[in-house]
């Protein structure tokens, strides 16, 4: 972004406005999204890393964490999840979803050196005024052999075509860096870490949303009618909007709505 927010001013901001990614005060509006989290997790350390998998009641930290939802989904794989967000109403919220985790207002000065496992940093580079200075303090607090996870809004995502200035990937004043594959891996390697992946990965490689399904229970409330038509709607998208989009991504790599990320410290 140019002119590009003071970090000071943007901190401020997102300790007062409303909590990211925690719209709903339901624990059931959560669950695809803990359970997204779980497969991408259980799939990333069962493949490629099956020694932190094994490691139960290691630390693995969620930056950004909102509601919690992450660190629900680091709990239910028997790691020590823990949540940090600089919005005061995080931990209150985690707690009135009853998900039971440990969510806390303040940042990564909290945590000893090299003590965690597994970072993940999911929608959070591009709020940083100083992306790489960010990472290489992450880094600081990672063991040796730990491991980093995350995703960011793709600049060159098809919702950046469609709605323009309006879109995710460019929301202000929230979004003051703009990522693409390329910007990402060089982000990566320049804060010291080697980039394992980084692209778009499924259920979300493609996510065009207009909010008709939460204007729905919103305004007509949660009943058996707008919950099943809220649920015909998102099965609809899932099974007739998205399958040409997202056989288009799998084939070009290109337009995805977000890019995963997952990298280890580069070793001195």
């Amino acid at each position: 972004m140019d002119p590009m927010p003071e970090r000071v001013w943007l901190e401020n901001h997102y300790r007062t406005r409303e909590l990211f990614g925690a719209e709903s005060d339901h624990a059931e509006d959560y669950q695809n999204a803990i359970s997204d989290k779980e497969n991408l997790f259980r799939q990333i350390l069962l493949s490629n890393f099956p020694e932190l998998y094994k490691l139960k009641n290691s630390l693995a930290v969620d930056i950004g964490a909102g509601s919690g939802y992450v660190v629900k989904a680091f709990d239910n794989l028997g790691l020590n999840g823990l949540g940090l967000e600089l919005n005061p109403n995080s931990p209150a919220k985690a707690r009135a979803l009853l998900f039971d985790v440990e969510v806390r207002n303040c940042n990564l000065d909290i945590l000893k050196t090299s003590s965690v496992s597994i970072f993940s940093i999911f929608e959070v580079l591009e709020h940083m005024t100083e992306p790489v200075n960010f990472l290489r303090n992450v880094r600081s607090y990672l063991k040796e052999d730990g491991l980093l996870i995350g995703s960011v809004p793709n600049y060159k995502g098809l919702g950046s075509y469609i709605f323009g200035k309006n879109s995710i990937a460019l929301a202000q004043p929230e979004h003051v860096i703009y990522f693409d594959v390329m910007t990402l891996q060089q982000t990566l390697i320049k804060s010291g870490f080697e980039p394992i992946f980084v692209g778009p990965r499924k259920p979300t490689q493609v996510v065009i949303g207009f909010g008709l399904r939460q204007w729905i229970l919103k305004n007509f409330g949660r009943n058996a009618i707008t919950r099943s038509t809220s649920s015909c709607l998102g099965q609809l998208k899932k099974h007739f909007a998205y399958p040409l989009f997202n056989f288009f991504v799998e084939r070009t790599g290109k337009l995805a709505h977000g890019l995963t990320f997952i990298a280890r410290p580069i070793k001195n």
